[in-house]
């Protein structure tokens, strides 16, 4: 996943889904603390985003894609 690709799902995003995604990515990072794999507790971010597949739809659910790949690509 280039990063073009990221931005451009990104862009995608009217301003509530942006905030939307500006909690899952903040989910993200406190679940995981330092590690781009898993946290503390064994979960990865991917397994952690399944766990909303309500509140994940469309061009949001793109855009978490988009930036898993690219964080899983390093």
């Amino acid at each position: 996943m280039l990063k073009a690709e990221r931005d451009r799902a990104i862009t995608r995003l009217g301003d509530g889904d942006r905030e939307k995604l500006r909690r899952v990515v903040a989910a993200i990072k406190q679940t995981r603390g330092n590690s781009p794999d898993a946290s503390a507790s064994g979960i990865t971010a991917r397994a952690l985003v399944e766990t909303w597949p309500e509140e994940l739809t469309g061009d949001l659910r793109a855009a978490v894609e988009a930036i898993l790949a690219r964080d899983e690509a390093g």
